[in-house]
């Protein structure tokens, strides 16, 4: 294993990051096998060693769960606190196996991931997706497949909407729900003193840290070289699938135990997932 280097960073002071309105940035860098290369960059002005042990860490982690009002944050600060609780939960399972007495802790924390992306579902009018209760033996946590635009922030057809539409995924909240709610629903059935399963959670948990931070990557670098600058505006997708039912690894149409249910957009109504929204 390569080493990592971690660091969190807050800066009060910095015009670009008070243009933003955000409040700290996270820095990583980090080398996983093949799964995960990204960096999030930023200019700091007090630096903290990014560790579990780390009492400030951990603090923040635990001011961030209690966050419910998430319109009193902009769509740029929920994704950097997203990001910030993946990464601990990664860096924090790279060095230990998840006990049972930890397991608690650890379902609160993809429960808030979930929820702020049901909250980000929501917003930007994704379809809800819902993986089925069907688990094969290699594949005890099921994974969307995840297929990010070439050209990110730069894509005139997610971005421009007089454009044609996109075929690649932009923002992909509705997915990270999806997978959230497998661990959580892992985590809950499973008692992890009896069951080893740490490297199929590890390939979920590094999956969605690089998903979280490619779209924090994105919206920041979309938000910083645009002339609009409404963070609203540019969070969103212009894709091809919008609107239309997924079905993912496993699931089975005719599987009346377990169906996928959609938001209904105008009246909330929850339909089937065979019916288009």
């Amino acid at each position: 294993m390569s080493k990592l280097d971690w660091v969190i960073s807050f800066d009060e002071n910095n015009d670009y990051i008070k243009t933003l309105e955000n409040k700290y940035k996270i820095s990583c860098k980090l080398s996983l096998n093949e799964i995960i290369n990204t960096t999030i960059e930023t200019k700091t002005s007090d630096i903290f060693n990014f560790s579990v042990e780390n009492e400030a860490i951990n603090n923040k982690i635990k001011e961030i769960l209690l966050i419910t009002n998430y319109k009193s944050f902009n769509d740029l600060e929920l994704l950097e606190k997203e990001a910030l609780i993946i990464i601990y939960i990664n860096r924090f399972l790279l060095k230990n196996k998840l006990k049972e007495s930890d397991k608690q802790f650890f379902i609160d924390l993809f429960n808030w991931i979930k929820n702020i992306s049901f909250y980000f579902t929501n917003k930007l009018n994704l379809n809800i997706i819902i993986h089925s209760k069907r688990f094969k033996d290699e594949y005890l946590i099921n994974r969307c497949s995840y297929k990010f635009c070439n050209f990110k922030d730069n894509c005139e057809y997610n971005y421009d909407k007089k454009s044609k539409k996109c075929n690649s995924d932009h923002y992909v909240h509705n997915m990270v729900y999806a997978d959230c709610d497998s661990l959580i629903n892992y985590l809950t059935k499973n008692n992890l003193e009896t069951a080893d399963h740490h490297n199929e959670m590890m390939k979920c948990i590094n999956t969605l840290m690089f998903v979280i931070n490619h779209m924090y990557n994105e919206l920041k670098s979309k938000l910083f070289y645009s002339k609009n600058g409404n963070i609203d505006e540019l969070h969103a997708n212009n894709n091809i699938q919008d609107r239309v039912k997924v079905v993912n690894r496993f699931d089975s149409l005719n599987d009346e135990g377990n169906k996928k249910l959609f938001r209904d957009k105008k009246d909330n109504k929850f339909i089937n997932k065979n019916k288009f929204i």
